[in-house]
């Protein structure tokens, strides 16, 4: 089994940051933020996420010490962090949330964390003045853009020579019943649960076609509430400017640009513009990189809870994908 690249010793760094974090007050609007630091801040969610974290910075085999690091969806900001502590020579993290990036602003300076950057950008857009980078991760983070050929295209650009790519997603499209579970999820973001959530993702309890409901009240109070009921459906997979356009035509008689739900078809946000767990099938992202232009190894992923199972798992990849919930690729540039 490879040696673990991230150290106990940073671990232990990575606990008191996110104990430090929490005991000054910090507040975010976003529950799985705020779920990310409280389980980075107690013993046992520390250890779980480390580990999680050191068997994906591993996969890529190179360690982040001295080296320009890029987090593409940086999220809560957990691994931007570790990869600050870990003696990177700078880390840019990238989010189209806004409260995300606030949130990584936070954490630096909190850990005085002076190597960590943010950009609220678009992954597919990045300006190429954001210098190159070493090794470029983008977890559970893929499956939300809305380019991912311009994702690659931009990230081959971006990296250096022999820079690494290190790909981790949990909507694996190998898996039969992650597919079916994931079609699931999205029927339910599109039409909302009263619950809140559909198996452990939190939704709406109004769904997207509730968010495009209200977008349409604020924006185009002139509309009836028929009216609002129905552009509402027919805005299915539209951003916030995107529905209210389509719904200024339709009200104009002009039903060119109607698009209802459709089993089987990732819904996007309507308010932060991103697909909502797009299914990838590993095998065939894969061949689209290498066409891009990477080397590329694909590998099943397990948990955080066995490392040992883990190795073993993505050594017999051929025959356990099919019934892996995750998957890694690692990707060079050749």
């Amino acid at each position: 089994m490879t040696k673990p690249i991230l150290s106990s010793a940073l671990q232990r760094q990575f606990q008191e940051l996110a104990a430090n974090l929490i005991a000054g007050g910090f507040t975010s609007s976003k529950s799985w933020i705020m779920d990310a630091w409280r389980r980075a801040a107690a013993p046992e969610g520390n250890a779980r996420l480390f580990r999680y974290w050191n068997s994906i910075v591993t996969a890529g085999g190179v360690a982040p010490a001295g080296r320009a690091c890029l987090d593409a969806g940086c999220g809560a900001g957990t691994l931007t962090a570790l990869l600050a502590l870990a003696g990177a020579q700078r880390v840019l993290a990238v989010d189209i949330v806004p409260e995300a990036l606030r949130v990584v602003q936070e954490v630096a300076r909190c850990g005085k964390l002076h190597n960590i950057q943010v950009a609220q950008a678009d992954v597919a857009e990045l300006p190429p003045e954001q210098g190159s980078f070493d090794l470029v991760y983008s977890i559970e983070a893929i499956s939300h853009y809305r380019d991912c050929r311009g994702f690659l295209k931009r990230v081959w650009a971006l990296l250096a020579p022999g820079g690494i790519l290190v790909i981790r997603d949990a909507n694996n499209g190998a898996n039969p019943a992650t597919v079916r579970k994931t079609q699931e999820i999205w029927r339910a973001i599109e039409f909302g649960n009263p619950e809140g959530r559909c198996y452990t993702h939190p939704v709406r309890t109004d769904g997207f076609r509730g968010a495009r409901r209200q977008i349409l009240r604020e924006a185009l109070p002139e509309l009836s509430d028929e009216q609002v009921e129905r552009f509402a459906d027919w805005t299915f997979g539209c951003n916030r400017e995107q529905t209210i356009a389509a719904a200024r035509r339709f009200a104009a008689g002009d039903l060119s640009a109607r698009s209802e739900y459709r089993p089987g078809v990732c819904p996007v946000h309507p308010t932060e513009d991103m697909l909502c767990e797009q299914l990838f099938h590993p095998y065939r992202l894969a061949a689209e990189m290498r066409d891009v232009g990477f080397r590329v190894q694909v590998r099943a992923h397990l948990a955080d809870r066995y490392p040992l199972a883990d190795a073993v798992w993505g050594w017999l990849s051929p025959l356990t994908m099919r019934w892996s919930s995750a998957f890694v690729v690692v990707a060079r540039k050749v």
